[in-house]
């Protein structure tokens, strides 16, 4: 039994945790907010199912300004477009910059640029960045995206 408990224990599944420990005191987050933002920021890899009504906006903004803090890259947020135009207004109202993707723009530095996921990315271009979906994903947009110029 114990050669079988063994390998039951190699068998198991553990997921690397590759995150860093957020700084959330500048977030107007509730109670149950905070554990949730943090809890993803230290996973590194992490989704938030939150249901309607629970702040899922702020805790994605949280979570996506921490980010690019922590990195010094882009954060890049795919949402439905009306789902964009708000995500934008609810940064304004607290106090997170949160930048309309412009086709051909390049995304540098620790910034949160937020697009539709129908928008056309051939033209962009990046370092490094980190992707965020909001909502149902019809088709997955790739952060594998050709440069101008690319013939491949």
């Amino acid at each position: 039994m114990c050669d079988y408990n063994a390998f039951l224990a190699k068998k198991q599944f553990r997921a690397a945790v590759s995150g860093f420990e957020p700084d959330l005191s500048s977030y107007p987050l509730f109670d149950y907010q905070s554990p949730i933002v943090r809890w993803a920021c230290l996973r590194g890899k992490a989704a938030v199912f939150a249901d309607t009504g629970l702040g899922k906006t702020i805790m994605q903004l949280a979570w996506a300004d921490q980010v690019a803090k922590h990195t010094g890259g882009p954060v890049i947020i795919f949402a439905p477009l009306a789902v964009s135009l708000q995500t934008i207004d609810e940064g304004k109202k607290y106090g997170i910059n949160v930048e309309r993707a412009n086709p051909g723009a390049a995304f540098f530095g620790p910034n949160i640029v937020i697009t539709n996921y129908e928008q056309n990315f051939s033209g962009h271009k990046t370092e490094r960045q980190v992707a965020t979906y909001d909502r149902k994903i019809k088709r997955t947009p790739t952060l594998k995206m050709k440069q101008k110029g690319d013939e491949s």
